[in-house]
């Protein structure tokens, strides 16, 4: 029996396969839709992955980045990164401040993130989460840095919605800036004041109740920076110079740095301060005298505190 003859492969076939191998795939892909930033932590991470929920698991955020990665020429972001992406958003969430620092470093500071232009909305997001993340954990420095960079990349993202939210993180974290730029002047000017001789700051004093109101400061930098027995005489001093001039105020100003000077007799103190504002009538001194309270860690009785008047 005759075997059938295979026919030879037309050369017309061929270019016919070249041509449909030559397609762009990519042009069958559904155009990519941009992430929208969303920089509140409080809020959901993705609402235009999962409509239907009100609030999606921070899981959500690293879905969006593994997709995008798929469907971009970029190299692949290490699988570490997004499994430290989402244990990082879900701390900040959480408010385990110090927690989200640890995981969201390592992703902000991934170079090959950082320099891909397929993912400068990601990276954007990633930096305003690590600033607010430093933020919360008390290292403002590094959060300015992170927020700086958001800023730079939601600018060339033309993103005016987000960088407005940006913007008001940046506000947050210059206030902390100048809070603590505010307090470390002041810590200079208490330790300035711990080392200078009592004698030294009253001598070109005349009023005596300015004199009584250094007296109190000198007090206060001597129990956070010198010497609390020390403390404890010159506040005593000034609270006796205060009862000469009939000021109440500095009276329990003096008392509650005699607080501060003398812990385990913080309460009578400031029980005595009460009773003295209670009976000059000064109870805008009342919140004062509570917060000298907490901060010595002591509680008022209820009976001791004055009535406002109607």
């Amino acid at each position: 029996m005759a075997e059938t003859a295979t026919p030879a492969p037309s050369p017309h076939n061929n270019s016919r396969r070249r041509e449909t191998s030559a397609v762009d795939v990519s042009a069958t892909r559904p155009p990519r839709q941009p992430y929208r930033m969303n920089f509140d932590p409080s809020v959901e991470i993705a609402p235009n992955l999962q409509k239907s929920s009100p609030q999606p698991d921070a899981s959500l955020f690293v879905a969006m980045v593994l997709r995008r990665v798929s469907l971009t020429s970029a190299p692949r972001i290490p699988m570490s990164l997004p499994d430290a992406l989402a244990a990082g958003v879900a701390a900040l969430k959480g408010g385990r401040a110090a927690e989200a620092v640890v995981h969201l470093r390592p992703v902000y500071e991934d170079t090959q993130l950082a320099e891909s232009e397929d993912l400068r909305d990601i990276y954007a997001r990633v930096c305003s989460l690590y600033a607010q993340a430093c933020l919360d954990h008390g290292e403002v420095s590094e959060a300015d840095q992170a927020v700086r960079k958001a800023i730079r990349w939601t600018r060339l993202l033309r993103d005016r919605e987000g960088l407005e939210a940006v913007r008001k993180l940046q506000d947050k974290v210059v206030a902390r800036l100048v809070q603590d730029q505010q307090q470390a002047q002041r810590r200079i000017e208490e330790e300035r004041m711990a080392a200078t001789p009592l004698e030294d700051l009253i001598t070109p004093l005349s009023d005596p109740k300015e004199i009584a109101t250094t007296m109190v400061k000198k007090a206060l930098a001597e129990v956070d920076y010198g010497d609390p027995t020390r403390a404890e005489h010159i506040a005593t001093d000034a609270l006796s110079r205060f009862e000469a001039i009939g000021d109440v105020h500095g009276q329990v100003t003096a008392l509650i740095a005699l607080s501060r000077a003398c812990p385990a007799r913080a309460l009578d103190t400031l029980v005595d301060g009460l009773d003295r504002a209670d009976r000059a009538g000064e109870f805008n001194l009342v919140s004062t005298i509570a917060r000298a309270a907490e901060v010595a860690g002591v509680t008022l009785p209820a009976h001791q505190l004055p009535e406002s008047p109607e």
